[in-house]
């Protein structure tokens, strides 16, 4: 991703809030086989390798009969067919994915960042996300799983990449109160075969429906940029 090139997307609803860095006074100087560097605050430490594709977390609701999801970032492979993902431990579709044992990391176009927004500004348990007014146009429906047991419909069809997951482990992160990282097993992953070819993306970086979006914090976001664009 080529950051001095990217994007920064904004909706009506919310202004950019640009990020901050406190640099320290003290750094190192360049040289000809040094790269010049700064020191920064250690809590933004993730923040260096957080450029991973933002995912909408899909998980099925029994109580309210209804699927629901919620926007992360801080996802990672942890072995071929094992992907990690850090989840608010208040939030609910971390509740309903511990009582189905099911979930789905889809990864949404750039041309979805309202509803990747409004996915994180509401909780599934008060509000019905898939009747959100972006939700149908820009993510599609949920469609039924193929590989999951009782087929819940967790794939949001407009995505460009489903990942459907049976959890195997979640626990508390420590030092970082309220959050949980939940480990879950790849059961099957549906790609976009224009953009996912020969194991790695094609991204478009001037088409908002075939690149990807990286959250920057708060509402800052940023689309990914070919090598080479």
């Amino acid at each position: 991703m080529q950051q001095a090139q990217a994007h920064q997307c904004t909706t009506a609803s919310s202004s950019p809030m640009p990020m901050t860095v406190a640099v320290a006074v003290t750094g190192t100087p360049a040289t000809a086989d040094v790269v010049a560097t700064q020191s920064v605050a250690a809590d933004l430490a993730s923040r260096v390798l957080a450029q991973s594709p933002t995912v909408l977390v899909t998980a099925f609701d029994a109580q309210a009969n209804r699927t629901t999801f919620m926007a992360a970032q801080w996802t990672t492979p942890v072995a071929k067919d094992r992907i990690a993902v850090v989840l608010g431990s208040a939030s609910h579709t971390l509740k309903c994915i511990r009582d189905t044992k099911q979930l789905v990391i889809n990864v949404p176009p750039a041309s979805a960042l309202a509803s990747v927004v409004a996915a994180g500004s509401c909780s599934g348990s008060a509000t019905d996300k898939m009747a959100l007014p972006d939700t149908l146009p820009q993510l599609g429906a949920a469609r039924p799983c193929t590989w999951l047991p009782g087929s819940p419909a967790l794939l949001l069809s407009k995505s460009l990449a489903s990942i459907e997951m049976a959890l195997e482990t979640d626990l508390e992160v420590p030092g970082a109160s309220g959050t949980v990282m939940i480990i879950g097993h790849s059961a099957g992953c549906h790609v976009d075969p224009t953009l996912f070819r020969e194991s790695r993306w094609n991204l478009k970086s001037d088409d908002d429906h075939q690149t990807t979006l990286a959250h920057l914090g708060a509402h800052n976001f940023v689309k990914h940029i070919p090598m080479g664009h």
